[in-house]
């Protein structure tokens, strides 16, 4: 093995990239106490990079014609996908042609009950409750803490992202720009990579596309480098450097909630960067850092492009992605929507959400700086969900002033144990449960007999419930659940808190989250025949 070889990296269509360290001992001591810009230099000496070329994307009318002749041939609900594909491939002046593809969406949206518009909610401003400050100390880090009461069903968190990023298994049924199902497409000008759901969208990822635009087979398709990417293709570089400041005033201690956004870099610029401090893990990070560094190389982003030069112009951006992607590691936000999943007919509402066909589909990730500052808690009292690229947090539960107020990074105490949590959380959870070992379920206290006639209000809405579930009356399952949470009166863990915040959890992403286009249509099935049965 060459020096030359001690780093191997090489893009991968639609994939993150490959990558390999083979410098073994004599990499890791010989970097050993290095700046990053040393790291950086380093791995440019001894470093092999491979982008490739990837496929022609040109605009085509006889590949457009291909597309909505298969959409025809397929028919119904999944003609939508190729309809899109065949605008995507369209030239800009086939006006007559896209009139005609448009139209026959329009006719399968109407025999089929689609629509992708979201609720009213998304015209909603970006906000932060007025109930909520940032506490801060060491081996907690920063939190949040309610300083009024707040009630369950209240939105405590709606905001935008910094910098959001659509996966490559998306990008030809999803907006590029705000991540949503497109029912009637608007293509790229220039390429056939991506779609985009409205002109605005088309307009508004100028600011990123426009650097991106032929290049998307290059773009690492998912993952944490992809949002760390487009940071960089969204700015010039002149803004970075403007900012290399930022690094000698980096304070992990800081953060606001307000919606001021005076400067959003700032604010994304001090969310806590990796808590791994290992020789190979800042090695590791230095190399993809590298790598991105490539790929902007080849979008022309920087004055010097040459592949063999790493001058002053790269340095900076290297230190710019590696404080990133460090960012990234700890704070990048799966954004979600539903799907049908391949058995839906015999689910009940909550195997939609429980089982491993789950109608929850990853179809990016984002970085929220605000959503950021919330800490992980087993017992999580907040639910969230997404709407386009925006994401909402609510109160899934009554929260006492004082109280903090967290976030859900995917284990429940009540489904796997303290020691299994730690290890998929990937780190020491110090949240309640946590720390007093809380049981899982069947370890939980239960009503006795007697304790549920005392409560003749809270066993007449757990009927209810039941009833609810049954129908799949998704509203009246929500209003229910927000009701059981005021009525029971348990404090602690309790088998009878657990499932009525899961059913409140998964009411709120049916009525609110992000949907497919077929999801869209069940969506209007289960909500006409709730409305007949009330």
């Amino acid at each position: 093995m060459t020096e030359r070889g001690f780093f191997q990296c090489k893009s991968v269509s639609g994939q993150a990239p490959s990558y390999r360290f083979n410098g073994g001992t004599k990499a890791v001591s010989e970097m050993a106490g290095q700046s990053i810009e040393e790291m950086l230099r380093y791995v440019h000496d001894h470093s092999t990079v491979t982008i490739d070329k990837g496929k022609e994307c040109i605009k085509s009318k006889d590949e457009s014609v291909k597309y909505f002749d298969k959409a025809n041939a397929v028919g119904g609900i999944k003609a939508l996908a190729d309809l899109n594909k065949s605008i995507i491939h369209l030239p800009e002046e086939e006006s007559d042609f896209a009139a005609k593809v448009k139209d026959k969406i329009c006719d399968i949206s109407r025999n089929f009950d689609i629509n992708c518009e979201l609720s009213d909610e998304n015209s909603i401003e970006p906000q932060v409750s007025n109930k909520l400050k940032i506490g801060y100390k060491e081996g907690v880090g920063r939190h949040v803490i309610a300083v009024e009461d707040i009630a369950v069903g209240e939105t405590i968190v709606r905001e935008n992202p910094f910098v959001s990023f659509l996966h490559s298994t998306h990008q030809l049924t999803n907006c590029l720009h705000c991540l949503k199902a497109v029912l009637i497409g608007v293509g790229c000008e220039n390429c056939s990579q991506v779609i985009f759901c409205s002109q605005s969208c088309r307009e508004s990822a100028k600011t990123f596309h426009t650097l991106e635009c032929g290049f998307m087979n290059i773009v690492p398709g998912l993952g944490p480098l992809a949002p760390v990417l487009r940071i960089f293709t969204s700015k010039p570089i002149k803004y970075f450097i403007e900012r290399i400041n930022y690094f000698q005033n980096y304070d992990k201690s800081l953060g606001e909630l307000l919606m001021n956004d005076s400067d959003a870099f700032e604010n994304m610029f001090n969310l806590q960067a990796g808590n791994k401090t290992s020789s190979q893990y800042n090695i590791d990070k230095a190399a993809y850092a590298y790598f991105l560094i490539c790929i902007l190389k080849k979008m022309s982003y920087f004055e010097n492009n040459n592949e063999e030069d790493f001058e002053m112009e790269h340095v900076v951006i290297g230190k710019f992605i590696n404080h990133f992607l460090k960012i990234a590691d700890d704070n990048c936000h799966e954004v979600c929507e539903l799907d049908v999943p391949k058995s839906v007919e015999s689910k009940t509402f909550d195997e939609l959400f429980e089982s491993n066909d789950t109608a929850i589909n990853v179809v990016g990730v984002a970085i929220y700086p605000k959503m950021s500052l919330f800490n992980n808690s087993c017992d999580v009292n907040t639910l969230k969900y997404h709407q386009a690229n925006k994401e909402i947090l609510v109160a899934r539960r009554d929260i006492k002033a004082g109280e903090e107020v967290n976030d859900f990074y995917g284990e429940y105490f009540f489904q796997n144990t303290k020691l299994s949590r730690k290890k998929n959380l990937g780190f020491p959870c110090g949240c309640i449960p946590c720390r007093e070992d809380w049981g899982l379920l069947d370890d939980l206290p239960n009503f006795t007999f007697e304790e549920v006639e005392d409560r003749y209000d809270w066993a007449v809405e757990r009927v209810a419930l039941e009833s609810a579930l049954t129908h799949m009356d998704v509203p009246c399952i929500k209003r229910i659940c927000e009701d059981l949470g005021q009525l029971v009166n348990v404090q602690g863990p309790h088998q009878v808190k657990v499932q009525p915040e899961l059913y409140l959890s998964y009411a709120y992403l049916f009525l609110f989250c992000n949907k497919s286009l077929s999801f869209q249509q069940l969506y209007n099935k289960v909500m006409k025949k709730a409305g007949k049965e009330n």
